[in-house]
């Protein structure tokens, strides 16, 4: 493991332990059994060294998600059950996504005043928002959206309900999969020949 993975991994554990709060450079030095000097010298900045983790944090997610759209285009199985494996899992459905959510609504907390970290969040919320319009666009031609679909509203709408779980979760609400589940039927309506159903 590379070091400057090896002192990411140290921020997001401790985050995940206590919280973005008790991040400082000397606990991470201290958790990732290397120097402050080194922790500085991969990382100008504290701010720096959020933007990373924050990243990182985003990056092991999205890593998951392709995973899942990979198994599910080998299986042939419907843009939608593909979608929805795949948005769940930004959601807290288990120990591992129930921590991720509550460090990522951290990391956005602390955006409304860290211009670096408002940037990181609003281009990854772009990319996502243009994954789902792609999956729409193609459910268009494989006859799982209707043609006439507005690929952008219904995406951004999509996304709105799922981001909606994941705070109301915080609230101790839930969670629960079937708003995202219903937001996502209403848009794939139909069926895919293409395609193989989930058993």
């Amino acid at each position: 493991m590379q070091r400057r993975e090896q002192i990411v991994d140290a921020v997001l554990s401790v985050a995940t332990e206590s919280g973005l709060n008790a991040v400082t450079i000397a606990r991470v030095a201290s958790t990732a059994r290397v120097s402050v000097g080194l922790v500085q010298h991969y990382f100008d900045s504290k701010e720096s060294l959020l933007r990373s983790s924050y990243e990182a944090c985003l990056d092991r997610i999205g890593s998951r998600v392709e995973a899942l759209v990979e198994q599910g285009e080998h299986a042939r199985l419907p843009i939608r059950d593909m979608i929805t494996a795949g948005l769940a899992q930004l959601l807290p459905l288990d120990a591992e996504r129930k921590s991720e959510c509550r460090l990522r609504q951290e990391f956005l907390g602390l955006a409304a005043q860290n211009p670096q970290l408002t940037s990181t969040a609003r281009d990854r919320e772009m990319v996502l928002l243009r994954q789902v319009e792609t999956a729409i666009t193609n459910g268009k031609e494989c006859g799982e959206v209707a043609p006439d679909h507005d690929a952008v509203a219904s995406a951004t709408t999509i996304l709105t309900v799922c981001h909606g779980i994941m705070i109301r979760s915080g609230l101790g609400i839930g969670p629960d999969l079937a708003p995202l589940e219903s937001a996502i039927d209403m848009v794939f309506d139909g069926s895919c020949s293409r395609s193989i159903p989930a058993r």
